[in-house]
């Protein structure tokens, strides 16, 4: 049996797009404008808003997390689905597919049968890219046997049906599947060639493929006729000298990049060149879109067909073919481990040959010790590379060399726990946390100690989460800022999902421990306390904590943060009836404002509070003022994710770098 080298790229990349889940920008109620926080659904389309915003600024996870939070009952049926609508589109532009699976698989049985309709085309894309192929026909032939469908719903079921048999290596179900489809759907052949082609190539006929090939015109079709011609040993050796050059463009697209990776793999085993090949394969695994982590590749050895099911077991079979070369060039004994490790280490200048025989080390020595040492060696030296935490994946969590998580070394089970955590991948994350030993550094350990509390918080354990981090701020006091901004992150995530009761005794806890050493971060965390109290509809506490944020470093102080603090204080002071003072608050921030857009949205509010304002008295009272005119406006500002690690939240300043605080995160307009 046959089976597709390129299986997933070409049915997958159409699929990615977003499928029968449409797009839904309506507001959740009639009119935004003029929308008041008493009709229906205000508050929850505020939350869309802010969730959209967040996704825009990289936030995505933090943007799911904020949607579930406001999930309206389902008793509310028409805003409930359009509500699980906007989550799975979110979950679909982000190619969240397990999370996707999960949601679906979690909806109650009573769902709309309009919903469960638009519910099957999502459901089995998010299958096909798990590679979860024998459920995709599992899923396809229920709705085809049970209920008449629309043809053209049923042609597309069928096409997803060949795909699944090209997934799984099929190739003589496909090529059966395909000889109905054409049979039943005549018209269509010519709109199917390239699919026609690929279950040609599946099937081991690489001349009719090539054919077939020869009359399409795309920008894949070139490295698809060279895929073919290698199959058929034409011209092997210039095909991969061409293909290995045009590796070096910058213009290649990702699936021309990928295709082109698949001819060096195929076109360098052919010609033994197993450097070639790994350098392929190794490219394979690194590449970012989840269609280049599998194919499947038939390999003839000695007569046998040996098939390897992922790029990791390629890779394994590649590292181990090229080890056992270098031993019986250099007469390396096998079972000699030291004499391996040795000869490893002085091979500085030739990294494949040196992952080679760390792989064969970890997967061949008869010792557990030297196999956990090869290992160890193998990941650090992955890592080293960018973008290698996907290879490491493919090798240790994708590969069927690997049976046990207690075969992995602690290296590669960090950037896997990682990875898990990222991805909501919790039942993989908590069994990868349960292998791993906790460290006993103060700084392994804190790092350690986040991983948990962000797997706990996942699993909606937020008392759990809570409690681990009250009792990790004090060790604040010994590191430094990288891991105070780690922290941050957690709290602001937890703002993010409107838990800001726990968020709020957190950051007090953390403003007591920052007393001495950090007035800058004191005064952001008089300004997120403040957020919280405003959320938590606490106006008075809000209006105080955000006037002691801008007062913080000097009394009367006007810079861009203090202005966003004072105008935010005098909107909470509104909210709690105290008109006067928050009259007072908006006309000391006029007097300092000097550009006409955010002049004019001060003399708003003072408009709304009854307040008589003269524009020309005004602008003449901010020249005569002490304090220079800023030409930032107060805004309100907005929380992104600490995509690089560290939080970034701050009013915009026009101030040099240097003098903004260590933790401040980007404003962003009202």
């Amino acid at each position: 049996m046959t089976t597709s080298p390129f299986v997933l790229l070409f049915f997958l990349l159409p699929l990615f797009a977003p499928v029968a889940i449409a797009a839904d920008d309506t507001p959740l109620v009639v009119s935004e404008v003029g929308v008041k926080a008493s009709e229906p659904g205000w508050e929850r389309e505020q939350v869309r808003q802010r969730a959209l915003r967040f996704e825009k600024v990289g936030a995505g996870e933090l943007a799911v997390g904020l949607l579930e939070s406001a999930t309206p009952p389902f008793a509310d049926l028409e805003i409930w689905v359009r509500w699980q609508r906007l989550v799975l589109q979110m979950l679909q532009r982000q190619q969240q597919w397990p999370a996707i699976l999960k949601r679906i698989e979690s909806y109650p049985l009573s769902l709309p049968d309009y919903f469960q309709q638009e519910l099957i085309p999502l459901r089995v894309t998010a299958l096909l890219a798990s590679e979860r192929f024998s459920e995709v026909r599992s899923t396809l032939f229920a709705e085809i046997w049970q209920q008449p469908y629309h043809a053209q719903k049923l042609q597309q079921w069928r096409l997803w049906l060949i795909e699944s048999y090209l997934g799984d290596g099929l190739g003589g179900d496909a090529t059966l599947a395909m000889q109905r489809f054409l049979h039943d759907y005549p018209d269509s052949a010519r709109q199917i060639l390239q699919l026609q082609a690929r279950v040609l190539l599946a099937s081991g006929n690489a001349a009719e493929a090539e054919q077939l090939l020869i009359s399409l015109k795309g920008p894949l079709n070139p490295y698809l006729i060279n895929l073919a011609r290698v199959r058929q040993q034409h011209g092997v050796r210039g095909i991969l000298t061409a293909t290995l050059e045009g590796l070096s463009s910058e213009t290649l697209t990702q699936e021309q990049r990928l295709l082109a990776l698949q001819v060096v793999t195929e076109a360098a085993a052919q010609l033994s060149d197993i450097p070639a090949e790994i350098q392929a394969l190794e490219a394979l695994a690194r590449m970012p879109n989840d269609v280049s982590l599998e194919f499947r590749l038939p390999q003839q050895r000695e007569g046998a067909l040996l098939q390897a099911n992922s790029v990791g077991d390629r890779l394994w079979d590649a590292y181990f073919r090229y080890a056992v070369y270098i031993a019986n060039r250099d007469q390396l004994l096998i079972g000699d481990d030291q004499s391996w490790f040795a000869f490893a280490e002085k091979q500085q200048i030739a990294p494949i040959l040196q992952r080679s025989l760390y792989a064969y080390l970890a997967y061949h020595s008869r010792d557990q010790q030297p196999r956990q040492r090869a290992h160890e060696l193998l990941s650090q030296h992955h890592l080293k590379v960018k973008g290698s935490e996907l290879l490491i994946q493919q090798l240790y969590n994708k590969s069927s060399k690997i049976k046990e998580l207690s075969e992995i070394p602690t290296t590669a089970l960090e950037t896997l726990l990682d990875m898990a955590i990222r991805d909501r991948q919790l039942r993989l994350a908590s069994d990868i946390m349960a292998q791993l030993q906790p460290p006993q550094a103060l700084q392994a350990r804190f790092t350690w100690q986040l991983r948990y509390v962000r797997l706990h918080f996942l699993n909606g354990e937020l008392d759990k989460g809570a409690d681990l981090l009250a009792k990790m701020i004090p060790d604040l006091a010994k590191l430094e800022s990288l891991y105070w901004d780690q922290l941050l992150q957690l709290l602001f995530e937890l703002q993010g999902g409107d838990q800001h009761a726990v968020a709020l005794k957190l950051m007090q806890q953390l403003y007591q421990q920052s007393q001495r050493s950090a007035p800058e971060l004191q005064r952001e965390l008089l300004y997120w306390m403040a957020e919280s109290h405003d959320a938590l509809g606490e106006s008075v506490q809000a209006a105080a904590r955000y006037l002691e944020s801008a007062d913080h470093l000097r009394v009367g102080d006007m810079d861009p943060w203090a202005q966003t603090a004072r105008y935010h204080a005098a909107r909470a002071l509104v909210k709690a009836a105290l008109s006067r003072d928050a009259a007072t608050i908006f006309k000391q921030l006029l007097r300092v404002t000097s550009q006409t857009a955010r002049r004019a949205q001060i003399i708003q509010e003072l408009n709304l509070l009854g307040v008589e304002v003269d524009s020309v008295s005004n602008a003449a009272a901010a020249v005569l003022d002490e304090t220079p005119p800023a030409e930032v406006a107060p805004k309100p500002p907005a929380k992104e994710s600490a995509a690089k690690g560290k939080s970034e939240k701050s009013p915009p300043t026009s101030k040099p770098a240097a003098s903004k605080p260590a933790n401040s995160k980007a404003v962003a307009d009202p």
